[in-house]
């Protein structure tokens, strides 16, 4: 009997010890046994929970396409086209805003829409400007000179050579004009003729660089106009200087160079014509010209307003 419990008790000991060497071995890399090695959030927890992709947002091509300028854009980075050679990227037939040859006799100029193709009111406005003076009318086409003639006009700056705009005039205020480059579309200056002062902001745009404002000194009801150039000698003081409403001059005047000659307030020359010059400097001293000769009618109306007279 007793060698019987004794053999029951070892079986039993044997039993244990076998079953703690295998539960031992089991364990033996991890406390945490066959779960050791899975995630404690389940066997998916180590998945990506959405699938790679490329890139987080579709892809657009081109999601703001180029747009073409628009009045009152600022002049874009890169350079214009040429003038008289290409406009836009295309080649133009017609000579450029800012050529001193004649025109063909075959080119009607500004699209057809000189004085002489509006009607009645054209008729008129032409007959009215030959009767007061002839340095109103351009030069007759085919009597080319090296210097540009340019005639202001209410509502742009022509070419008399070409019979095209070289800046279109836009009003946006009583005081404010934005002149807007005829072959591109691209705003070439912005100038403010202000109330209480006789002083002209004027704002430059080039596609070389930022803009650049400045203002055009004016003392009241003086004959001078004086500037600091930018493009055409940059650095230098420029003035323009008034005989009534008669002639202007632009001039250096650290070396007393005649730059441009403005005659009756409404017809520029170019003195020395434009070999060298970059269309910024042409720019340059039409905006300012035209600046001067608005400021100096302006205060004509002013006066006569003033003093009572018609």
């Amino acid at each position: 009997m007793a060698s019987m419990f004794k053999d029951i008790l070892q079986y039993n000991v044997e039993k244990l010890k076998n079953y703690a060497d295998g539960k031992q071995q089991s364990t033996g890399q991890s406390p945490y046994g066959q779960y050791a090695q899975q995630s404690p959030y389940g066997q998916h927890a180590q998945q990506q929970p959405y699938p790679p992709q490329q890139h987080p947002y579709p892809q657009q091509q081109d999601p703001y396409p180029p747009q073409q300028p628009f009045p009152g854009q600022a002049a874009p980075a890169g350079p214009p086209p040429a003038y008289g050679n290409f406009v836009n990227g295309q080649p133009n037939a017609s000579p450029g805003p800012y050529s001193s040859q004649a025109p063909d006799s075959s080119f009607t100029g500004a699209g057809g829409s000189d004085s002489a193709n509006r009607g009645l009111l054209g008729k008129l406005e032409k007959y009215a400007m030959k009767q007061v003076d002839p340095y109103y009318m351009c030069p007759p086409a085919g009597q080319a000179t090296p210097s540009l003639n340019v005639k202001f006009t209410k509502d742009s700056l022509i070419n008399c050579f070409t019979s095209q705009p070289v800046l279109q005039i836009q009003k946006q205020s009583s005081s404010v004009k934005d002149l807007i480059r005829a072959d591109n579309g691209f705003r070439a200056a912005s100038v403010k003729w202000h109330s209480f002062s006789s002083d002209i902001s004027y704002t430059l745009y080039s596609p070389s660089g930022p803009p650049i404002e400045d203002k055009i000194k004016h003392g009241d009801f003086s004959s001078k106009c004086s500037f600091l150039s930018r493009f055409y000698a940059p650095g230098e003081k420029m003035v323009w200087k008034f005989n009534g409403t008669k002639k202007a001059e632009l001039k250096v005047e650290r070396t007393g160079e005649v730059v441009a000659i403005l005659e009756k307030m409404i017809l520029l020359r170019f003195e020395r014509g434009m070999q060298g010059m970059s269309p910024e400097a042409i720019n340059e001293v039409l905006i300012t010209g035209y600046a001067c000769a608005e400021a100096m009618n302006r205060e004509k109306i002013a006066g006569k307003a003033f003093s009572g007279g018609g």
